[in-house]
């Protein structure tokens, strides 16, 4: 299991150059180190976008500067920012820029916890995630399925999902699907202060009308058929298109077209 947080958002939808995100895997998983190398391997391989944030070059330099060991990945061209990966940031510093400041760009940053064991580290994860980072809006947690079928670890992932302080909490998916489909509300955790605004107030996207939202609940395929939310795909506009056109009118043949559209979506 491995939760990531993706704590307050401008332009949400856009992935690309979204509010912060966060992994924290456990720190003697003996798959960690791969997994960072995928992950940096990956965002090599995509173009990179323009920074078009206010003050987002600013905020780059003061990440880079506080980590000056940062991973800066891709070929920026003039007004873009490369990808950029903070691999191994201190848990144990409260005051890392990581945990305080929010990059609405291209970054990217990971924690390891340390835990004796998977129920000790989910529980630690989740004290992490409530107590040590500013921005409460959405929380992803990837869990293989085989780790469910124990029951300890299945009772440790549920009472995460119940413990958790974020607005959304999406299993086995990029955070903002919680956003994306519309019929769950959207909003940060419920409790923020004027004074300590963090996320924001209130819900967006409760077409249920709910009253006294906590928060939303996503579930998710680990390895579905299709994901259209990947970053390398090229036109994946094709399926929010249709993906709309089935929403206003959800018709056989617009979920029909939906489906292939989803199924036949190129990949750079």
């Amino acid at each position: 299991m491995m939760p990531s947080a993706m704590r307050g958002y401008g332009n949400c939808v856009d992935r690309m150059g979204c509010g912060a995100k966060d992994s924290y895997p456990l720190k003697n998983w003996e798959h960690r180190e791969e997994l960072n190398r995928g992950i940096a391997n990956f965002l090599a391989t995509i173009k990179t976008r323009k920074a078009y944030y206010p003050g987002s070059l600013e905020l780059h330099r003061q990440f880079v500067e506080a980590h000056p060991d940062a991973l800066q990945l891709g070929e920026p061209q003039a007004g873009h920012l490369p990808w950029t990966f903070i691999v191994d940031v201190e848990a144990a510093n409260p005051d890392d820029i990581c945990f305080k400041r929010e990059p609405f760009l291209s970054l990217y940053s990971e924690t390891a916890l340390e835990a004796d064991n998977v129920v000790e580290y989910i529980r630690k994860a989740v004290e992490f995630a409530n107590e040590r980072l500013w921005g409460n809006l959405v929380a992803s947690i990837v869990v293989y399925p085989a780790s469910l079928k124990d029951k300890a670890v299945a009772a440790a992932v549920d009472q995460a999902i119940a413990d958790l302080r974020y607005g959304s909490i999406v299993i086995n998916h990029w955070g903002v699907l919680a956003y994306y489909m519309k019929i769950t509300p959207w909003g940060a955790y419920p409790g923020n202060e004027q004074h300590d605004i963090q996320s924001g107030a209130g819900f967006v996207n409760n077409p249920l009308m709910f009253d006294c939202v906590q928060k939303s609940v996503i579930y998710s395929d680990f390895a579905p058929l299709a994901d259209t939310f990947l970053a390398n795909l090229t036109d994946s506009y094709l399926v929010f298109g249709q993906n709309t056109r089935y929403h206003f009118d959800p018709s056989i043949g617009n979920l029909f077209n939906l489906i292939r559209r989803a199924m036949t979506v190129k990949k750079a």
